[in-house]
């Protein structure tokens, strides 16, 4: 309030009636909202309209007021007249006891009013009047203030009940009186005597406030003993600041009974006070204790179980037997199982596998039946459907398992499962309204979008009821405003335009204009502007806006456990995960800040205030009261390990830092013996080397100490580690031998002295690590990741045919654990299970269409594995024709004899940056001619080809064509014309040459001296011999340029012209003078080695025809063939050449080796002239010579036209193949050089955001290319869509496909197997099953279960075989 100098701030304060209104009005004691006076001065209207009770009309109050002149001046009403123009006023009155009435105000208009009564009462009292003269009441003030704050434990005072007795009872008297004392005693000098008493009076420990006389305390009593319950939702928007602790007192004892929520449920169950049902037959719901079984039912029910996982071969199997026998047993209870039957079943398994597993250790097995429980709260879980469930089970282990399922096997399931059954309806009953509260409300508060909706709509009936209120004021222009008209103005000018989760300016201590700098209508991330102010959308902004405003936002601790706010309430009814959330928390916060600093009340409050804010409508008591419940657990969670980890760490890294490496090795060794021999079935698991299996137990151990060091990164690295884990397949049964086996091991070499302290962080940090792990595998372990493990087509096909057809794309491409994620669809390439990653590509590309919408995963997959295609290029090339055929649409309609095609190729040309994709890049290095001639690939390669290549390779080859053109003039046409001798001519040879030496040469040396550097500097290079070369030189035209490069330099060095200089100024250029003619030979051999290499480069442009490119492809690949030839002829020559010199003859033609190699080659190729009649008479010589012809014509030769032929006819098929592989190389060559701009044109030019035509009147899926192909080329009778009809829900699963549907001809098969062993069973068992049976038997008779039929082998006879039929 605004002392005597000016109005109090409105916006929040509420009068309230003590007596109930008059008969016909609301029976609640009546509240006044004064934010009313701003919002709802136009809204007359009859005195019934106010439904809400408890809340009285303003308006109603404001017409009678002002038209009876104080007829409401009754018993229990107040005179609003009263209130005048300076509402000041009527706090002084009320202080003096001129009014009876009584005021109802919250937070700091609460303490301002009392502090006013309190200062004003004793300004009139006779004991203080020789203090009071010349008192700074100012000072005087703010002392009695902060004297009187802390009455609710330093937080904000709630709504209370403020009237004349406030300062007119026994403890103020008591109060006045310590004040008094204090006054006398010794003072501060310099300060003012009251102000300074009111100092004295209360001190500051740890933080907290504490006074030092009890009579202050008594009046700290009666100021808490004024407080009310919360306001109701209608006056949410004054008191949202007010704390959680301005209940306490009449929460305390509840909070008390709630300490124990989690870890006790059945201690917290019986002092809550709830109704507590009686048990129902053997089924106990009352209570929530341990399961305390007898060991041999233990036994016994753990091998039945192992029997029937048995039995059933597979999991799935398994778990689809549990399945239909539940349903065949109970059909009505059908409704309550909405997940997929594939889905439902894995779920029963892994339950009772938890379960059946944590059978002999109670604690354990309570924590997980309780998560259960805390899972089931949205479920009608009744008795009779328990004792369903129940039987259903037992009957199945007793039709599968026959005599194995012994009496203590049915006895212990008998009992586990009503465990279980009685801890789910004990936990609804005593947990679920509170659960689905918090669970509601904090959807709600996170909820931008509502947010923002709800500040619009507030907003557009603000600009609603201002110009009814201007309309008003024109109407009633010249009358004289009432006093109450003249309030509601001044409260509309003072309330500072908030509007819905804004909370008042003023309370904040801010002005509703401090944002106006900003322009009208902006809008930012968690906020909206209304009425001039940032108000924030979200509960995150909302918190941190409290935090700031209530001065805590310098705590780093305050915003670490905000982050993790969000998993604790998710998982409230998870203890585990909460107890988990809280321990990790514990750990950061022990990282960042002392625990002297630490103050977690600070949290609550701020959160509380956010969650009243961004819940104005809907915040009540019950709200306090959950709220108040689940932080009290998180706190005390925290508050139990908060102080430990900082001693855990450095006695930690003391025992692991005075290990040796032998005692390190031994313990890894140890671990291991010891695993093996507690879990004999690890074995099979751990395959890999005795030095990869130490690695692994030493990283284990240093995480156990780098999980104190940092908390964060190693959080995040476990979850990492155990969703790789989901996909190696192992069962999280082996976590627990494995870390009590650590554990072992590491106490028995830990005997120095502080080690046990040592021992005790490794025991809390394993187990911390092994709690991560086990979730993250466990959340992670869908059913997709078990069929990839099996490597199984048709799981694949089960498992995401569960899915909702709005989430069927991301089943098979992500799997999020917090923070970590892991793909099916990687993994299934990585772990070799190809024919699931065919599956799921194939399921991901198949187009599906209901009335709304069009289903397809290309951008799915494409945004999530931006380098699928390089993944496929490198590990799984037989996958990619199932990924390209996938991208194509064509449609079975024919129109003039083409049909529609389109190709959904955006992702294989552009990359999520906008650059150009990586894809074609990754099929050119993989050489694969069938791939590159998809059709796919080629309408790529095409697109970019005529759109940006083939004009930027035109222009990057006119240098080479003119070098060239001047290469031939000057070397080989200008020299050999018969004018060569004229001065002209040699001029022009001269400059042409010089153009070769100062053009080609320097920008060949330019552009390999730069691709040799890039080379170098990204590593990509490559070992010839002792030498490390450039890997591009690999490449053939590679070579050639180095090779053209040296030739060039050679003929610059030899260059007769130039050895003729000193002949140019007389006879002019000329290369026949005697200084050249040395050089001149040499000169001429190095000119047509170049002059080759020129016209081999230009082979490249044969690239612009395909076909002619693919003949050019043939001769290089035949060229193979040939060189094999010559290498078999060079043999046969030297060997014929050697032969026949060692004989003594006369032909001088075959006299040497040299002219024997040169005949004999002649002779080959029918250029001998000569005759083999002149070797008639030489029988030696003529015979070594027609034996060299058979070899070499007849043999060789022959043999090379068959090698020809083959080679050919290889190479024919795909030529087309590998000369798009030529053009591939040389657009991802090509694209490194291209500008961005004339990029983006092109890519704009595609139009890919386009939706395209799937028929006429058809708009289908963007991010293609439609082409008109022959409609004979490709004929297709059938519509690849898959179209359905019904419901067009997201949410909803797509009908299954036909080869699950053939599926169910071997679940018959099944089922008459079931029907033989029951009719089998059904006589040995008939009326004489055991007690537990016969138990079961009584409940299921004794209770109504609709659909129940009895568990008689006819009757099982009976249902299933109605279900085959």
């Amino acid at each position: 309030l605004g002392r005597d100098i000016s109005p109090p701030e409105p916006v929040g304060e509420v009068l309230k009636l003590n007596q109930e209104m008059p008969s016909g009005r609301n029976s609640d004691p009546g509240i006044v909202d004064l934010d009313d006076l701003a919002d709802r001065g136009s809204d007359r209207g009859s005195a019934g309209r106010n439904s809400n009770p408890g809340v009285v009309d303003l308006d109603d109050l404001a017409d009678r007021g002002s038209a009876g002149g104080g007829s409401l001046m009754g018993s229990g009403n107040v005179d609003l007249d009263l209130l005048g123009e300076n509402p000041a006023r009527f706090l002084h009155n009320l202080a003096s006891g001129e009014n009876g009435q009584d005021i109802l105000l919250g937070g700091e208009q609460a303490l301002s009013a009392v502090v006013d009564m309190v200062v004003e009462k004793i300004r009139g009292m006779v004991e203080f009047l020789s203090i009071t003269e010349g008192a700074d009441w100012m000072e005087v003030n703010g002392s009695m203030s902060r004297l009187l704050a802390p009455a609710f434990g330093g937080e904000v005072w709630p709504p209370l009940t403020i009237n004349s007795s406030a300062v007119d009872n026994a403890a103020f008297n008591k109060f006045i009186e310590a004040l008094l004392e204090a006054t006398k005693a010794p003072l501060p000098l310099g300060e003012d005597t009251l102000a300074a008493a009111c100092n004295s009076l209360h001190e500051e420990v740890k933080g907290r406030p504490r006074t030092k006389d009890p009579r202050v305390d008594k009046y700290y009593m009666f100021i808490r003993n004024r407080a009310i319950a919360p306001p109701p939702a209608n006056i949410g928007q004054g008191s949202r600041d007010v704390s959680d602790l301005a209940v306490d007192d009449a929460l305390s004892v509840l909070s008390e009974e709630l300490e124990a929520h989690l870890m006790e449920p059945d201690e917290m169950g019986a002092q809550a006070g709830t109704k507590v049902l009686e048990d129902v037959g053997d089924l106990n719901v009352s209570t929530f204790d341990l399961l305390e079984l007898e060991e041999d039912l233990k036994t016994e029910a753990v091998a039945a179980w192992a029997a029937f996982l048995t039995k059933a071969k597979t999991t799935e199997a398994a778990g689809e037997l549990i399945y239909a026998a539940l349903f065949e047993s109970a059909p009505s209870i059908q409704s309550l199982f909405t997940s997929p039957r594939a889905v439902q079943g894995l779920r029963f398994i892994m339950g009772l596998q938890s379960f059946i597993g944590a059978i002999d250790k109670p604690p354990q097995l309570k924590l997980l039946v309780e998560a259960l429980a805390f899972g089931h709260l949205n479920l009608e879980v009744t008795a009779p459907r328990v004792f369903i469930f129940r039987d259903a089970i037992l009957d199945l282990f007793q039709t599968e398992l026959g005599a194995a399922f012994t009496d203590s096997a049915m006895k212990g399931w008998h009992n586990l499962l009503n465990y279980i059954g009685g801890a789910i309806i004990f936990v609804k009953n005593h947990y679920a309204d509170r659960i689905k509260l918090l669970a509601d409300s904090w959807q709600l508060a996170n909820n931008k979008d509502d947010a923002a909706a709800l500040a619009a709509t507030q907003a557009e009936a603000e600009e609603e009821e201002e110009e009814e209120e201007e309309k008003k004021d024109d109407d009633d222009d010249g009358r004289q405003k009432t006093r109450w008209e003249k309030m509601k103005e001044w409260g509309r000018q003072r309330s500072g335009g908030f509007g819905v989760g804004s909370g008042s300016s003023e309370l904040l201590g801010l002005e509703g204009s401090g944002s106006s700098e900003k322009e009208s209508g902006e809008e930012q991330e968690g906020k909206i502007m209304i009425g001039g102010a940032d108000v924030p959308t979200t509960y995150t902004a909302m918190f941190e806006f409290n935090a700031t405003v209530m001065g805590f936002g310098k705590h780093r601790w305050l915003w670490e456990v905000n982050n993790s706010f969000d998993d604790m309430v998710r998982n409230v009814g998870n203890s585990g995960r909460l107890q988990e959330e809280c321990e990790v928390l514990a750990l950061r916060i022990s990282k960042i800040t002392s625990v002297a600093e630490l103050n977690l009340a600070q949290y609550r409050s701020v959160m509380l205030a956010a969650l009243r804010q961004m819940l104005p409508k809907t915040w009540d008591p019950r709200h306090e009261t959950a709220w108040n419940w689940l932080w009290e657990n998180v706190q005390r969670i925290i508050t139990d390990v908060i102080q430990k980890p900082g001693p855990w760490e450095v006695a930690l890294q003391q025992l692991l830092g005075g290990m040796s490496e032998d005692a390190k090795e031994q313990i890894l060794l140890d671990v291991y013996t010891r695993v093996f021999q507690m879990a004999p079935q690890a074995q099979d698991f751990f395959k890999q080397s005795n030095t990869r299996l130490m690695f692994i137990a030493g990283r284990v151990l240093e995480m156990t100490s780098e999980l104190f060091a940092d908390p964060w990164g190693m959080t995040e690295l476990i979850s990492a580690i155990g969703l790789r884990h989901v996909g190696y397949g192992i069962p999280t049964e082996l976590v627990a031998p494995f870390v009590s086996c650590w554990m072992e091991v590491v106490s028995s070499y830990a005997n120095g002295e502080g080690d046990e302290l040592a021992c005790e962080a490794f025991r809390w940090s394993l187990s911390l690590i092994a709690k991560i792990l086990v979730r993250v595998i466990t959340e992670g372990s869908t059913i997709v990741m078990k069929a990839i493990n099996a490597n199984s087509a048709v799981g694949i096909r089960k498992a995401v045919a569960c899915a909702p057809r709005a989430e069927r794309a991301m089943w098979v491409l992500r799997i999020q654990v917090g923070t970590q994620q892991i793909s099916p669809l990687s993994w299934a390439i990585e772990s070799g299970s190809l024919e699931a990653a065919k599956v799921m590509i194939e399921d991901l590309f198949t187009i599906r269409a209901d009335r709304e919408k069009y289903y397809y995963g290309n951008d799915a997959l494409f945004t999530t594995h931006t380098d699928i295609v390089e993944r496929l290029c490198a590990d799984a090339l037989q996958l990619l024709p199932t990924l390209l055929d996938g991208l194509i649409w064509r449609s079975k309609r024919s129109v003039n004899g083409a049909r529609r095609v389109n190709f959904y190729v955006k992702w294989l040309i552009v990359n999520q940056e906008g650059n150009l994709s990586g894809a074609l890049k990754a099929l050119a290095e993989s050489h694969d001619v069938k791939i590159i001639s998809h059709p796919v690939i080629v309408l790529m390669s095409d697109t970019l080809w005529a759109g940006v290549v083939r004009r930027q390779f035109i222009v990057s080859k006119l240098g080479f064509l003119f070098s060239l053109t001047v290469f031939m003039l000057c070397q080989a046409i200008l020299p050999k014309t018969g004018n060569s001798d004229e001065e002209g001519i040699r001029w022009a040879i001269f400059v042409g040459r010089l153009l070769n030496y100062t053009f080609s040469l320097p920008r060949l040396v330019l552009f390999h001296v730069s691709r040799s550097q890039r080379a170098f500097q990204a590593g990509n290079t490559v070992k010839v011999g002792r030498f490390t070369i450039p890997k591009y030189l690999q490449d053939a035209d590679a070579k050639m340029g180095i090779m053209l490069l040296t030739l060039l330099v050679g003929m610059c060095a030899l260059e007769p012209m130039f050895f003729c200089v000193a002949e140019l100024s007389t006879n002019g250029p000329m290369e026949d003078c005697d200084d050249a003619s040395a050089t001149l030979p040499y000169y001429t051999l190095f000119s047509m080695g170049a002059m080759v290499l020129h016209w081999l480069l230009l082979i490249d442009l044969s690239v612009f025809s395909t076909k002619l490119a693919a003949f050019v492809l043939v001769c290089k690949h035949v060229l193979n063939e040939v060189g094999k030839f010559l290498v078999a002829m060079i043999f046969i020559l030297v060997t014929f050449s050697c032969a026949i010199a060692s004989l003594r003859h006369d032909t001088l033609e075959f006299s040497t080796v040299p002219k024997c190699a040169c005949c004999l080659f002649a002779v080959t190729v029918g250029l001998y002239e000569g005759d083999y009649r002149e070797l008639t008479h030489q029988p030696a010589l003529l015979t070594p010579v027609l034996l060299f012809v058979t070899v070499s014509v007849i043999l060789l030769i022959n043999l090379l036209i068959a090698q020809l032929n083959c080679s050919y006819d290889y190479v024919y098929a795909d030529m087309l193949g590998f000369a798009r592989l030529n053009r591939a190389d040389i657009i991802v060559d090509t694209m490194t050089s291209c500008p961005p701009n004339r990029w983006k044109r092109f890519v704009a030019s595609l139009r890919f955001e386009q939706l395209l035509e799937f028929d006429e009147g058809d708009v289908g899926l963007p991010g293609g290319i439609q082409i008109r192909e022959p409609a004979s080329q490709n004929p297709i009778s059938h519509d690849i869509i898959q179209r359905f009809g019904g419901s067009s829900s997201p949410e909803m699963q797509w009908p299954q496909d036909d080869e699950i549907e053939a599926d169910r001809y071997s679940r018959i098969k099944n089922l008459i197997a079931q029907i033989n062993k029951k009719a089998q069973t059904g006589k040995s068992r008939g009326g004489d099953s055991s007690s537990v049976g016969s138990s079961g038997d009584k409940n299921r008779s004794s209770h109504d279960v609709s659909g129940y039929s009895g568990a008689g082998g006819g009757s099982s006879v009976d249902s299933a075989t109605s279900n085959v039929s």
